[in-house]
């Protein structure tokens, strides 16, 4: 699947968990927020495509979405960012218990 379809599906998904998504311009990297009773995913414009889409993944992860239909490619992208994630974690939990010693 292309970034751009990739980016429409993601999208597609915010919109059924009830979140909207922003693309602003700055120094931030971007993530979840909740501004009053909006919840949002603010993606900064000025990253590439597929960073931007890394962000929106991670953050999407954050909400339950075994009971939400998603496209066998879709799936296998979340798939593959939340392994990413848990080996940085893993990583950090290591680098962490070397700086204990």
């Amino acid at each position: 699947m292309k970034d751009e379809q990739l980016y429409e599906e993601l999208t597609a998904l915010a919109e059924k968990l009830n979140l909207t998504v922003v693309k602003g311009k700055g120094d931030f990297t971007g993530g979840y927020c909740r501004v009053v009773e909006d919840r949002r995913i603010v993606l900064n414009s000025h990253n590439l495509l597929p960073t931007q889409l890394r962000v929106f993944a991670k953050n999407l992860l954050q909400f339950d979405l075994s009971n939400i239909y998603l496209l066998p490619a879709v799936r296998e992208y979340l798939d593959e960012v939340a392994e990413e994630m848990e080996q940085e974690t893993a990583v950090e939990n290591q680098e962490e218990q070397v700086e204990k010693d």
